[in-house]
């Protein structure tokens, strides 16, 4: 993935075309247009939104599909909310780039021969997953790399004139596309309508993590605080408080931005509860050749003392004695089986660890 994150798009055919059929299906789409626990949804025609944002509920789905079939695109926003599978697939993505600030999915449906928006960027990282029918896409090399606010993505009116599409291509049921954040497109349906899922990622930037430690910086220094003096642009006085200045980006400083940061990540990462019932009440089957796997949106962290360890996670916190290799084994993994704990522990005794961490919500038996 390095080869490509923020550097170039990349495009994957499937040959499956069922491949996504378990995250998303027409059926579902049609539930959540008529649910009306699901919110907001909205209608793109011609480059705009129209006004007013729709709510879905079986009240106005009528309404909804007038729009549809007079060319205008519709957008569930925020869909892993109505879904569980597109929220373990977000947090998934989350606990993958691991310095995620949102990772969220929206739904476009789009009738045959138009387009939502016209040729635009984003400031965040898109995945696109076609699960029904096909697209048109062009993605062009930015003239502003990486952009970070609204402003910077700005793409000309005469863009098209002056550039050609690095991706010219149609996404079909099952095809996949990551554009990286300012990569400018142009989306549009062909004869036939349109249905695909965008896995939006915005991450933390060093410009997110300097200001938050400037934010610290300014907590433990007053001088921070302090007006710029009268004579601050003659370049006098930024001289003889350069030594200073340098003083504040103490470690202190740095500790409190890189703990800020994380905390903030974790408390946007819900972990997956779907089948935490059964897990627990599979404890008691799991035998020293099990696999046990790691819940999906778990953010771990270990915290060694002198006589016990804590594991703390977005779920809750418990300690143990002793065990700290283990520990660090079972909490770096994905999956692994209960025979691999290392160290010289009898069966039982990883067993009984094993069921622990599953008690605790960390990990799940895997049932073949």
């Amino acid at each position: 993935m390095s080869k490509y994150w923020e550097r170039k798009p990349l495009l994957i055919r499937r040959r499956a075309k069922a491949y996504y059929d378990p995250l998303l299906s027409a059926r579902d789409v049609d539930r959540i247009v008529t649910s009306i626990n699901h919110k907001p949804l909205s209608i793109a025609k011609d480059g705009a939104i129209i006004p007013p944002l729709f709510h879905s509920n079986g009240e106005n789905k009528e309404k909804v599909m007038e729009f549809y079939n007079d060319g205008g695109t519709i957008i569930l926003d925020k869909v892993e909310s109505s879904s569980p599978e597109l929220l373990e697939l977000c947090n998934e993505m989350r606990h993958f780039f691991n310095v995620s600030n949102k990772v969220f999915c929206n739904v476009y449906i789009t009738p045959p021969g138009k387009q939502a928006f016209d040729l635009h960027s984003d400031d965040q990282d898109v995945f696109i997953i076609q699960v029904e029918g096909k697209k048109n896409w062009k993605v062009y090399q930015p003239e502003f790399e990486l952009p970070i606010n609204e402003e910077q993505t700005r793409v000309p009116e005469d863009f098209e004139s002056r550039h050609k599409p690095l991706l010219d291509i149609t996404l079909r049921k099952g095809d996949f596309l990551y554009v990286p954040k300012g990569f400018p497109h142009k989306v549009t349906t062909t004869d036939q309508h349109s249905i695909h899922i965008t896995l939006t990622v915005i991450n933390y930037t060093w410009y997110d993590f300097f200001s938050q430690m400037l934010k610290a910086a300014s907590n433990d220094n007053v001088e921070l605080r302090k007006s710029l003096p009268r004579t601050f642009f003659s370049g006098v006085e930024f001289s003889s408080q350069k030594k200073e200045f340098v003083k504040v980006w103490s470690s202190s400083s740095l500790q409190f931005a890189f703990d800020g940061m994380k905390a903030l990540a974790t408390k946007n990462i819900k972990p997956q509860f779907q089948g935490s019932v059964s897990d627990s009440l599979n404890v008691g089957k799991i035998k020293i050749n099990s696999t046990l796997v790691r819940r999906g949106g778990l953010v771990i962290d270990v915290k060694r003392e002198k006589k016990k360890t804590t594991i703390a996670s977005n779920l809750g916190e418990f300690s143990m004695e002793g065990l700290n290799q283990q520990i660090r084994f079972i909490t770096s993994r994905q999956a692994f089986k209960v025979s691999e704990i290392p160290g010289k522990l009898s069966d039982e005794d990883k067993i009984e660890l094993s069921a622990a961490f599953t008690r605790a919500g960390l990990l799940k038996l895997k049932i073949d």
